[in-house]
């Protein structure tokens, strides 16, 4: 597929680019996996469950701050990268502002939602400083457009180790709820430290020139896309926060332990769109009657194989789920045995939003999202 769209040293590129993500995510993925089980053996499903109550209220209020705008910056800092400062200056600014709108939301929700007897509001507030991470995601984008994934990958996977080894110190000292949320908000301001860094000390960094063209051009551009990123962020977390606002935190204990192994899973078709990105965008500026071709192929190989993983999954969750998490999830396998199936669909979902990306087709995204 891309054969056709560039040249054997683009070729090369992109495989590079994929197998760097690729190192990062099966690192990421499977050591996150490991230390979430150990977490959760160790929190039982109550404080387990208020963990992940939190996690999904920052998780569900995280493309307010983003705005949508990370495929639309990497798009348009490969198709012109004569604008790339007013393009970065013009998405720091509504970073800040989705960073300030977001924060907004999960005080009034821990204000008014949240249950009173519980750590939650106390656990929504420490993990919502991770918003200010975004900050750096206009580097993280730059990098990416120029296929030079390596050094975020080094940067990634340094700080989350970092990360790791300070959760099993944790866990050895049988620490509580609340130390853990600590340094999960740390992982991701360090990370986002970090890439800040990075760009200086390589002089990646950009000149602030705020351009009210820009910023209306990304405002007009990205609004579709902050819909449609809201409407699956709450899609995918609703039931975390109904189950948490309806229930107790015990349910959503057992619920997150088969939503955590189906999230360990599917970094597969999301690493495959973060790595192809730059390349659809170029290919489409060339040809899009041939980006459509390719389009489609890359629909077909990434669905069935999910498909088969999926199967694979389900099979495997009554041996995975009470070895890994212990007695007190059994109720998690049926769960992880239908949420399985949405792997293949979310590498749909996927593809269609690098497809509306491309093609300036957000509407479609916003009738999918409803």
């Amino acid at each position: 597929m891309i054969a056709t769209t560039t040249d054997r040293r683009g070729v090369r590129r992109i495989l590079t680019n994929i197998g760097w993500l690729g190192l990062e995510r099966l690192i990421r993925s499977a050591t996150a996996l490991l230390v979430t089980v150990w977490i959760a053996r160790h929190l039982g499903p109550g404080d387990f469950g208020q963990l992940n109550i939190a996690q999904a209220v920052v998780a569900a209020a995280m493309p307010i701050a983003s705005y949508g705008l990370s495929g639309i910056l990497v798009r348009d800092l490969v198709r012109e990268p004569g604008t790339r400062d007013e393009l970065l200056s013009a998405a720091l600014l509504l970073r800040v502002c989705g960073i300030g709108l977001a924060s907004v939301v999960t005080l009034v929700y821990a204000r008014f939602f949240a249950q009173v007897q519980s750590e939650q509001t106390t656990l929504i507030l420490i993990l919502s400083t991770s918003f200010l991470s975004l900050l750096a995601d206009t580097v993280e984008c730059d990098y990416q457009a120029r296929l030079q994934n390596g050094y975020l990958v080094a940067i990634k996977t340094g700080f989350f180790g970092v990360s790791t080894i300070l959760k099993i110190i944790l866990l050895l000292n049988k620490s509580s709820v609340l130390a853990f949320a600590w340094v999960m908000a740390s992982e991701s301001l360090l990370i986002a430290l970090g890439l800040w860094v990075l760009a200086r000390v390589q002089h990646r960094g950009f000149t602030l020139r705020p351009s009210r063209v820009m910023l209306m051009r990304l405002l007009r551009q990205g609004w579709l896309f902050f819909w449609v990123a809201i409407l699956g962020s709450v899609y995918r977390r609703l039931d975390q926060l109904m189950l948490g606002y309806l229930s107790d935190p015990q349910q959503v204990g057992v619920y997150s332990a088969a939503w955590k192994l189906l999230e360990a899973i599917s970094y597969g078709p999301y690493l495959a769109m973060t790595a192809l990105a730059p390349a659809l965008a170029a290919a489409h500026r060339d040809s899009p009657a041939a980006f459509r071709t390719n389009f489609m192929q890359a629909t077909r190989w990434l669905f069935w194989p999910l498909a088969g993983i999926s199967l694979l999954g389900m099979l495997a969750a009554r041996l995975l789920i009470p070895l890994g998490f212990g007695q007190h999830y059994e109720a998690a396998i049926r769960l992880f045995e239908v949420l399985v199936w949405v792997l293949p669909v979310y590498a749909l979902h996927l593809l269609g939003i690098q497809w509306a990306t491309n093609e300036h087709r957000a509407g479609y995204l916003v009738g999918q999202g409803v």
